[in-house]
């Protein structure tokens, strides 16, 4: 392969001096025809998306990526979902603060967004909050869902939960001195299968989410990932408000590539009604369900192929 990795740090708008870090990707020897701003899910990182996004490198895109505050190596091993208190606030200005970055480095390319699952959501509601200072030609996104409108209705509260539940930094630093990493090869716990059953139909994938000192498999703290749950529930209610969809800028095409047995899109039930509301709104979207495939797409046998082609058909139709 010819795409090329770089990790860079930023300074978070969070006010405890988190520096996130970052991403970019890229084939020097292809010409740069656009800019793909990835946004991993929940209890991922940008490392378990890295073939898909050096695929998106080497047809000449320009893709930019960050850990998200309590994910990834911006937290460190084991201690995914410790988060800062302003998590809240402080994510949706990193994620434009980073695609600012990538403009201002390439500022005549076309701006185009991927998300996965709780990415997803929230490249939503960012399109929602920033339509007035961003451009986005098109967002195609992967294992996203439908929450009630009034999910957001519980946002105070949880953040006031989520700081009893994982208080910022004391359990990072409490956390840091006792990890110790676990890898349980191919004998899972019975509980953590269960628990990550619904991934993918991938079983060496599952077995690596599991391991991963990056997700919630084995070496997380339930408690951790409920309390980044509770502090940064905007990150998934605000996707869903009432009238959302009538916010969408116009000009975004909007690309919905979801597992047919996803169960967190409710075996398509979720991106189907999410449709149902871009177009009642009047807005340009579009959707497909992969066959034999769940909630990460992008590493199922059966269909990965096909997925990795249409993110790449919808962003170059799209230049």
């Amino acid at each position: 392969m010819s795409a090329v990795c770089n990790r860079f740090t930023m300074k978070s708008s969070s006010k405890d001096s988190v520096e996130i870090q970052c991403f970019e990707i890229f084939d020097d020897t292809k010409k740069q025809k656009g800019i793909v701003h990835f946004t991993h899910g929940f209890s991922e990182c940008t490392e378990m998306f890295i073939d898909v996004l050096e695929y998106l490198a080497e047809n000449g895109y320009y893709v930019i990526s960050m850990d998200f505050l309590g994910h990834g190596i911006t937290v460190g091993p084991g201690c995914v979902g410790i988060t800062p208190n302003d998590t809240n606030k402080a994510i949706w200005k990193d994620m434009y603060n980073l695609q600012k970055l990538a403009v201002d480095k390439h500022p005549n390319l076309p701006v185009f967004m991927y998300g996965h699952s709780m990415g997803a959501m929230m490249v939503r509601t960012f399109l929602v909050k920033y339509r007035k200072k961003i451009h986005v030609n098109a967002c195609f996104l992967s294992g996203d869902s439908a929450l009630p409108s009034i999910t957001f209705l519980l946002v105070p509260a949880a953040h006031i939960l989520g700081r009893v539940v994982s208080n910022y930094p004391t359990s990072l630093i409490k956390r840091k001195e006792k990890f110790v990493e676990k890898n349980y090869g191919n004998n899972i716990p019975l509980a953590t299968k269960i628990l990550t059953s619904w991934i993918s139909f991938n079983k060496d994938h599952r077995i690596r989410f599991a391991n991963s000192p990056y997700s919630s498999g084995v070496n997380a703290s339930m408690r951790h990932l409920l309390g980044f749950v509770l502090k940064a529930l905007s990150t998934f209610a605000y996707a869903d408000t009432i009238g959302w969809a009538k916010k969408m800028p116009n000009e975004t095409f909007v690309f919905h590539g979801c597992g047919q047995w996803d169960i967190a899109g409710f075996l398509g039930f979720g991106p189907r009604m999410l449709h149902g509301k871009l177009e009642k709104a009047g807005k340009k979207h579009d959707f497909k369900l992969y066959k034999k495939s769940m909630h990460e797409v992008h590493v199922e046998d059966e269909a990965k192929d096909g997925f990795y082609k249409d993110i790449l058909e919808v962003f170059d139709s799209r230049c």
